[in-house]
């Protein structure tokens, strides 16, 4: 009888799956080839960088290290520290992508609640045009009104001291 978390583990450990891979060793010229292509990359990303405004502060560490190592130094650390370096930079262009396509969303959007703002405006503007013109018109009809009502008294009162006068 096997408990719950024995199962639970068991479970997790179907899942497990192992991916060997043969570790590569470059020779000298590979390693100098691949560090001279980091070199000119980050002097491209360096460039791409001040063009798009953006602060190339980042990349400035990766060239810093690549140029204090000397013939010295482990090839293998320079190599890891390079793909270190260029993940990261891939990491950084990822976020500097995502930023680009948020900030056309948001133009959009603001773009979009402009329009409908002046579309808005408009149309208050027009309600308020065609609400003067009623109030206009309505204290016209309330003047005409008063003096239909002042000749009909006027007719009235004529007419009944007609009636009360004999001839």
């Amino acid at each position: 009888a096997e408990s719950l978390s024995t199962l639970r583990f068991g479970e997790r450990a179907k899942k497990i799956k192992n991916n060997a891979k043969v570790n590569e060793e470059l020779s000298a010229s590979e390693l100098k080839a691949l560090l001279a292509l980091a070199k000119r990359e980050i002097v491209m990303l360096k460039k791409r960088l001040q063009l798009g405004g953006g602060n190339a502060m980042a990349f400035t560490s990766t060239s810093q290290k690549l140029s204090s190592n000397s013939a010295s130094d482990d090839d293998d650390g320079l190599v890891g520290g390079y793909l270190e370096e260029a993940a990261e930079e891939e990491k950084l262009r990822a976020l500097l992508a995502d930023a680009a396509q948020e900030t056309h969303s948001l133009a959009s959007k603001i773009k979009s609640l402009e329009d409908d703002l002046e579309a808005e405006k408009a149309r208050y503007e027009e309600e308020r045009d065609v609400r003067l013109q009623v109030e206009s018109e309505a204290a016209a009809l309330r003047v005409t009104i008063t003096e239909l009502q002042d000749r009909l008294i006027k007719v009235n009162m004529d007419s009944k001291r007609g009636q009360t006068d004999p001839v």
